[in-house]
């Protein structure tokens, strides 16, 4: 069984997907039986699991950071699946910090173009980018 770290985001974003459009009492016992359905490797299976659970457990300071970083935009109005492709790519990029942000971007991006649009992505790309520069400039001007 293969393990493709592209794949394991596209089955966090479905699960955190599905997570918020239906009452769930037990989101880990969601995740399990979402993955039980799939092929996939204990190591990839884990590599969702902490994407899935982190992002929800992050779920406030992540929302507030994108709230700082969406010009003109409230996290409300977005559609379900690009406020979590966000949720999630923040989550891996400020927290997780286990893969370098232009991968992580580029997968978002990636994931926006095949899921939702051309405009999602091109959003998904400039909040992201915001964000990574932001907290940037903030270590840059730090004594």
């Amino acid at each position: 069984m293969s393990y493709s770290r592209h794949k394991c985001r596209e089955y966090a974003l479905q699960i955190l997907y599905q997570l918020e459009i239906i009452t769930h009492s037990s989101p880990a016992r969601d995740i399990d039986s979402f993955l039980d359905q799939l092929e996939v490797s204990e190591e990839g299976r884990q590599f969702v699991i902490t994407l899935a659970l982190g992002t929800l457990e992050h779920q406030v300071e992540i929302d507030n950071l994108l709230k700082e970083n969406m010009e003109n935009w409230r996290l409300e109005r977005l559609s379900v699946l690009v406020r979590n492709l966000l949720r999630l790519s923040v989550y891996e990029l400020k927290i997780l910090k286990e893969t370098p942000y232009e991968i992580i971007i580029d997968e978002a991006v990636t994931l926006a173009r095949d899921f939702v649009d051309d405009i999602a992505r091109r959003f998904v790309n400039k909040v992201l980018q915001n964000i990574h520069d932001s907290s940037h400039q903030q270590v840059a001007s730090s004594p």
